[in-house]
């Protein structure tokens, strides 16, 4: 900038509404702003008063937003050391405004600079502050004391360093002259008495709560008049000061903890909460209920931090504990405890005019703001928070009590409203009160009857039907018998889901759902209501058009289908036809998408191999919500991979079809056993791309094609998966030669042991399926090279090099020892040397005998092994021996999947025992491999005594029956 009109002329710009003009006005302050001396002239123009106020709030912002940037890592220009000095020596000379734009970027201005340079390079900041707070000027006093409030709260949130310190040194003596501000003009209600109480009780608040070590004289004696000070400014009808004395009080308490029980004037500040709820006022402001609210809950949350034994403290407690545990049993006594359970249970629960007038326009819009989770800012769910605290910390004192409301309840001594109330504050304690409350009782001589009676006239009637429905959710668990249960499905069939009123329908979804999903849920008992069921949700999905409701009847659905499995079938096609028309509809709700991928993938475990006929509903989703390179994907990658996966899994392809005869010869027919699900495999290699639990999904899918028909599979994506996996392994770095004109180790990538796991189980099921077609591009990929290299020079991780062995243990069955030799190069020394030192690492059966069977085929290229390799064939034959002479079978496991998580009714399933009876782990007789190992040995050294020189007498006799 060349002078100070065109620094003006840049502010200005950057007010523009223009579009165009503020995009080339940004792009020349990126330019500029780091130019010397840029900022002071932002402050300079700040300090024009003959400029529009829009653009001196804009100097001021663009200044404060530098600052944040820039100012603690300055460039070699921006903000260097006397610009910096400048920038301090004015910025209390910006307090001269009284306007609540311009103040409020001054402030922030103030505070960033002394959270940054205080006390180093800006000591005096708090004592210039405090001198301008002491001003006779009233207006200057409240600017200074609006950005002291600033400065405190910045320097308090610093937490360790040279700065910290410091504030915790003058902390208490800040404490004392801003709590002696609050003192002197507490008590006047004028304009400048207000501000100044109010914005000394915020710093008051901030270095309470956040900036003293330990609570000092002054301190006490502030927190022994907090509750002088609510009531004195609560009688005055100055809100702001109530709520942020309560802010304080809150703080203390979430900050402080136990120690805020045995502060001075606890007592009184519960006390004053207590009578603000147990009034039971609709005139105390709703803030200031909400606070007294929290306030009570957190009191009665402390009694779980401290543990008892037959109502004495554990000998354990520390000693401070004893003090305020006997704080809290004189505070929360008995009496007010019950008080405080009878107000909020049979008032605060009750649902207000608000919520009619709320009902009446647009119930749809009320049930999503009831699932809302703001309990803390509403009365009534902050009040249901407590109820659950009492219920949960003072068990044996509140639930018989929450017993007796249900029995009053049944006198029908109470009006509808309150009724609700207690009905309210009964649901969310179900569990504890399965003693106190025999529910399908409860439910069958009152609850039920109570619904049918209610006028359809009253007001209150869809409450009283929604309410009655929710408690089936509520009470569905432990507390009923499942002998009784069925009495509860059928009124969610015949009474509530059938209402016509949204918010009861919806709470009888909610409740179906809980019935459903509990632990002790049996499926005979239900399956009579089954159709009635269904039927009713799928009319409800397809009336109602909030996302945020249908995802409720689909979490339902998900769930129905989950526990009713096989039985869900016959109901598969009419809830698969509205998939489509949903998904079209729901266009950006993307989590209401997901939930249709969860019910898709639930369907298809539920229709075992029939999953079939989803596949034309469920690739063109999975073609959206699998690319990667989509915004939705965020949301939809995870949930579609696991749908893919699950509809390969249950995949059962049709019987082939005979081979034709053309001239005589038999010609196999042609075509995929993949169907609509071989649309899908161009997707697969960008799969591999992605994060870690998305990419095991992505593997799994890769076998499942494999294992589905490997030759498509190979010829489709088998080049493009293997160079992913190549990348994924780490890639292969060149040899680099040293100083001294040898070459050096190559550098590898190293991988996480259990990616490699899953790469190479990758790979181990090319070459078990396809192994023909996968050999060259395991070649030509490097991958081989790659694992070789990784052996060969010991770079990865043991569990990899395990791995390793593995796929390169299937490629040398597959060629030539001498093949399998030229394949490896150089390497192939170090790698058969490493591969024995491997041997004890192996650990799992089935991976020892492919180790075993692949060395024994490579012993005539590693005679210099043939003593260890004897061992190791030692080792295998008393296995075998152990196994009772299985030989082939002794690792045969016919329920072996490979997937823990496998249905073992699925097709896939099968297919990996189908794959597992062709493996030579569990064809291959391992005597009879080792025997014809052993005379071809032999033959080639010139006779078995040259072969038996080799070996040590010890495994000459362990080996006496193979040498004969």
């Amino acid at each position: 900038m060349n002078s100070m009109d065109d620094v003006v002329a840049l502010v200005t710009h950057l007010c523009s509404q223009d579009a165009d003009e503020l995009k080339r006005a940004e792009k020349l302050l990126k330019s500029v702003e780091t130019t010397a001396g840029f900022h002071a002239a932002l402050q300079d123009v700040y300090f024009r008063v003959d400029l529009p106020t829009q653009v001196r709030w804009m100097a001021a912002r663009t200044l404060r937003a530098g600052i944040e940037r820039m100012w603690r890592r300055p460039t070699k220009q921006a903000f260097g050391a006397d610009e910096k000095a400048q920038i301090r020596s004015r910025a209390l000379n910006m307090l001269t405004e009284s306007d609540r734009m311009l103040l409020a970027q001054v402030g922030a201005i103030i505070s960033k600079i002394a959270r940054l340079d205080f006390p180093s390079d800006w000591p005096a900041v708090l004592t210039d502050l405090f001198a301008l707070v002491q001003s006779e000027d009233p207006e200057v006093r409240q600017r200074a004391l609006f950005a002291l409030h600033h400065v405190i709260k910045a320097l308090v949130s610093q937490k360790i360093g040279l700065g910290r310190r410091h504030f915790e040194q003058i902390a208490p003596n800040l404490l004392d002259a801003c709590v002696t501000l609050f003192e002197a003009s507490s008590g006047q209600y004028d304009p400048t008495a207000l501000y100044t109480t109010l914005y000394a009780l915020k710093c008051v608040r901030k270095l309470l709560a956040f900036g003293l070590r330990k609570l000092d004289p002054v301190a006490d004696r502030f927190l022994s008049n907090v509750a002088v000070y609510l009531n004195m400014y609560y009688v005055n009808h100055q809100e702001k000061h109530v709520t942020n004395l309560g802010k304080l009080v809150l703080d203390l308490v979430e900050y402080h903890g136990l120690k805020w029980l045995t502060y001075a004037g606890t007592g009184a500040v519960v006390t004053w909460y207590a009578e603000a709820v147990l009034a039971k006022s609709d005139a105390i402001p709703p803030p200031v209920l909400i606070q007294a609210l929290l306030v009570l809950k957190n009191l009665i949350r402390f009694a779980s931090r401290f543990t008892l034994e037959n109502g004495q403290l554990h000998p354990s407690t520390p000693e401070e504990a004893v003090a305020q545990y006997n704080a809290l049993q004189t505070i929360a006594t008995p009496t007010l405890l019950l008080n405080l359970l009878n107000a909020l249970a049979t008032y605060y629960l009750q649902y207000t005019a608000d919520d009619l007038q709320s009902i009446a326009s647009d119930p749809h819009d009320w049930i999503i703001e009831e699932d809302n989770d703001h309990w803390e800012y509403r009365i009534r769910p902050c009040a249901s928070r407590v109820v659950m605290e009492l219920a949960n910390n003072y068990t044996d004192l509140i639930v018989p009590a929450l017993g007796q409301l249900a029995q009053s309840m049944t006198s029908l001594t109470m009006d509808t409203a309150t009724m609700l109330a207690v009905l309210n504050a009964l649901g969310p304690n179900a569990e504890k009160l399965s003693s106190a409350v025999s529910y399908v009782d409860f439910f069958q001589q009152f609850l039920l009857p109570w619904a049918r009676q209610v006028p359809a006239t009253e007001p209150l009637a869809p409450l009283v039907h929604r309410t009655v429905a929710a408690s089936i959710g509520w009470f569905m668990g432990g507390s009923v018998p499942k002998a009784s249960r069925p009495v509860l499905y059928e009124s969610l069939a015949v009474h509530f889901l059938v209402s016509p009123h949204p918010i009861v329908q919806f709470a009888a979804v909610e409740a179906l759902r809980c019935s459903v999903d509990d632990w002790d849920f049996q499926v005979a008992g239900f399956l009579p209501y089954l159709n009635t069921l269904m039927v009713q949700l799928l009319t409800l999905l397809g009336a109602v058009d909030q996302f945020e409701l249908k995802v409720k009847v689909i979490n339902c659905l998900s769930v129905i289908i989950e526990r009713l499995d096989k039985n869900m079938a016959p109901y598969a096609p009419a809830l698969a036809a509205h998939i489509p028309a949903l998904w079209e509809q729901a266009d950006e709700e993307h989590l209401f998408q997901a939930s249709l991928l969860v019910l898709l993938q639930k369907l298809t475990i539920a229709l075992r191999n029939e999953s079939v006929h989803l596949h034309a509903i469920c690739v063109p989703l999975i073609q959206v919500a699998c690319v990667a390179d989509l915004p939705s994907a965020v949301y939809l990658m995870e949930d579609g991979l696991v749908l893919w996966h699950t509809l390969l899994q249950f995949h059962a392809p049709p019987a082939p079809a005979p081979p034709a005869v053309v001239a005589g010869v038999e010609v196999p027919a042609a075509g995929s056993r993949l169907g609509d699900l071989g649309h899908l495999l161009p997707l697969v290699p960008a799969l591999l791309e992605t994060g870690t639990e998305s990419l095991r999904t992505a593997l799994k899918i890769v076998q499942s094609y494999l294992l589905l028909d490997a030759d498509t599979t190979v010829a489709t994506i088998g080049a493009g998966v293997m160079a992913r996996l190549h990348a994924l392994l780490g890639g292969l770095a060149p040899t680099t030669p040293s100083s001294s004109g040898s070459s050096t180790t190559p550098s590898v990538a190293v991988v996480r042991p259990q990616v490699n796991a899953f790469i190479t189980r990758v790979l181990d099921m090319f070459l078990a399926t396809a192994p023909a077609a996968s050999l060259p591009l395991l070649v030509q990929s490097q991958i081989l090279t790659r694992l070789v290299r990784g052996v060969a020079t010991k770079h990865d991780h043991t569990l990899a090099l395990v791995a390793f062995v593995g796929v390169l243990a299937r490629v040398a069955l597959l060629v030539t020892p001498t093949e399998f030799a030229a394949q490896c190069g150089a390497d192939f020394p170090a790698l058969i040397g490493n591969w024995y030192a491997l041997w004890d690492n192996i650990g799992q059966p089935p991976h020892r005998k492919l180790a075993a069977l692949a060395l024994t085929r490579l012993a005539p290229c590693t005679l210099g092994q043939l003593p260890v390799l004897a061992a190791i064939w030692t080792e295998i034959l008393h296995e075998v021996h152990e196994s009772n002479g299985g030989d082939a079978l002794i690792y045969w496991q016919l329920e072996t999947t490979g997937d823990e998580d496998m249905d073992v009714e699925c097709g896939e399933a099968t297919r990996r025992r189908d794959l597992m009876r062709r493996d030579p782990v569990h064809t291959v007789p391992m005597v009879a491999f080792i025997r014809e190992a052993i005379s071809e040995l032999a033959a080639g050294l010139g006779g078995m005594p040259n072969l038996t020189a080799r070996l040590d007498p010890e495994v000459i006799a362990a080996l006496e029956p193979m040498l004969k």
